[in-house]
């Protein structure tokens, strides 16, 4: 063979694996991306329209995507955050720093200051907290509810001698320190650094994820302590009791530090054996404006209500809050004084709580309360459409079913709130239910003939609790005696709930018809759920 004939060959070589090489990740491009762990959208492929204005904005648009969706870009990057690491120490994520024994701590929200003790909130950020607090407790005091705002440490207040060599703790106040020297240490304010630092002394266990910027469900327990001390002893004597032998590992994976640096460390929670055997909670119904996520639990064993304002540490909290209390309703803290002032005049808690976590406390709360609670008196509280009347009160107050006096009848606080005499299978039918994903819906018609007025609402029982009461909008008036296809249209209901709700708990589930405050069972075939119609959301 010719060295002519050797070189053509190894030209050709290189080009082709050069095409090869260039090729591979444009090919991977066409396969489903592996799950994103950036926390953003990553850009899809624009659109290009024979216009000036998309023809321009085309390129920039296009290499975005291309450097959003380059094949094996995953890989590289992991590869990438494992050279850094190792070599260097160094995390790829501007949001992340590497410590000691690999601790990862979050430098979001200008911690790194904070560490250094090298800002303060300004006196317009204190006043306004100050206020704003102060207010608040003032008017849920005039309202007869107690009021709590819990400080969910940051970690690197507690675990300071895991941070970076090179990054020390500076002298003087940090920003919550300061805070506190103008708003004082109010009983309802709990800053629970000092019961977690002083159980990080006698405990082997660790109150804070490595990997993550939140407590563990063991540091959470600690918190909830921390928080049912400061209420009143009637309070106090509901406390869980969790030994510590209980915590054992559980639900090992990637937590959000370490997704954030692309490390490949994994980490366990710290849960008790107590709650997973034992926890009594199932989820509530709860009337809640549709744009916001909020949740509500219930639980048979508990005692009074609470309503909770919250940030990402409140999802280990829950737990014990949701197995000590009979009602808890959860919604994501918000500065919307409006949406406040609602949800307390709906739920009429016994106790309110607001939960930030400490870095937080550098924004400015503007909470306009006193407008809000103006605003609102001068009109009716509606929430998505429904107007709020006593029958919500048998979800708030948790009401419970029972015969007495061969009457089925609803009872709140050992009070009876409504009652019947005998099932009739003429006040209405249940006649199908569709299961979708994540909820069933009901379909059906009730009308009261003795009166000739329809019901005002349908209200679904298991066990012996009210789960559900559902509004019908359009009531049917005159109603002629049954049967009347026309009136019974006009009575029809048909509305969903969600999964959670129906599914919890045993027994079978029964559904009455109520005008004002008489009840009437209505006919439910209880093999309807086991033959649905399963649709697709």
């Amino acid at each position: 063979m010719s060295i002519k004939t050797i070189e053509r060959r190894k030209d050709l070589f290189l080009t082709a694996s050069f095409l090869i090489i260039i090729t591979i990740p444009l090919f991977r491009m066409s396969f489903p991306a592996k799950p994103n762990f950036e926390k953003r959208p990553l850009a899809i492929l624009p659109t290009l329209h024979f216009n000036r204005e998309s023809i321009k904005a085309f390129p920039r648009a296009f290499e975005t995507y291309i450097n959003d969706n380059f094949g094996f870009r995953e890989n590289l990057l992991n590869l990438n955050s494992w050279f850094s690491t190792l070599m260097f120490k160094q995390s790829v994520s501007s949001l992340a720093i590497i410590g000691k024994q690999n601790w990862l701590f979050f430098t979001g929200d200008r911690s790194i200051e904070d560490i250094q003790r090298k800002e303060h909130s300004s006196d317009t950020v204190k006043q306004q907290w100050n206020s704003s607090l102060f207010d608040t407790e003032k008017w849920l005091t005039s309202k007869g509810i107690k009021y709590r705002f819990i400080v969910a440490p940051d970690k690197h207040f507690i675990y300071p001698e895991f941070l970076p060599p090179d990054l020390h703790q500076g002298e003087g106040k940090s920003r919550l320190q300061d805070l506190l020297d103008t708003i004082g240490r109010p009983n309802f304010f709990i800053y629970l650094q000092s019961a977690l630092i002083k159980q990080k002394t006698i405990s082997r266990l660790p109150l804070y994820f490595s990997t993550d910027t939140h407590w563990t469900s063991y540091g959470a327990y600690i918190g909830y302590i921390g928080l049912m001390q400061s209420l009143d002893s009637q309070y106090q004597a509901m406390t869980l009791k969790l030994p510590e032998a209980s915590f054992h590992s559980h639900d090992k994976k990637k937590k959000d530090l370490a997704i954030m640096a692309r490390m490949p460390t994994e980490e366990s929670d710290l849960v008790s054996d107590i709650m997973l055997r034992n926890s009594c909670q199932r989820k509530a119904q709860i009337l809640a404006p549709s744009s916001i996520t909020s949740r509500a639990t219930a639980c048979s064993t508990g005692r009074g209500t609470v309503l909770v304002f919250h940030d990402s540490f409140m999802l280990a909290f829950a737990q014990y809050l949701s197995s000590t209390f009979a009602r808890v309703v959860f919604l994501p803290f918000s500065s919307d004084a409006n949406l406040f002032v609602q949800m307390v005049e709906q739920e009429k808690p016994d106790i309110v709580i607001q939960e930030r976590v400490e870095r937080a406390l550098q924004c400015p709360h503007n909470f306009s309360l006193k407008e809000a609670v103006i605003e609102l008196s001068k009109q009716q509280i509606c929430i998505n459409g429904t107007n709020l009347s006593d029958p919500y009160e048998l979800i708030r107050r948790i009401a419970t079913i029972n015969e007495l006096n061969g009457q089925t009848v609803f009872i709140i606080n050992d009070n009876v709130w409504g009652f019947t005499k005998n099932k009739s299978n003429e006040v209405g039918h249940v006649e199908q239910i569709k299961v979708f994903h994540t909820s069933f819906s009901f379909y059906g018609w009730t009308l009261y003939p003795s009166n000739k007025h329809g019901a005002h609402h349908v209200v679904i029982s298991k066990e012996k609790y009210v789960i559900y009461v559902h509004n019908i909008t359009v009531n049917a008036t005159n109603i002629e005696p049954y049967p009347n296809s026309k009136k019974i249209e006009q009575s029809r209901f048909n509305f969903s709930v969600e999964k959670e709700i129906i599914s919890g708990g045993k027994g079978p589930i029964r559904f009455f018809s109520l005008q004002g405050t008489h009840l009437a069972e209505l006919n439910f075939d209880q093999r309807l759920l086991m033959n649905v119609n399963i649709t697709q959301n």
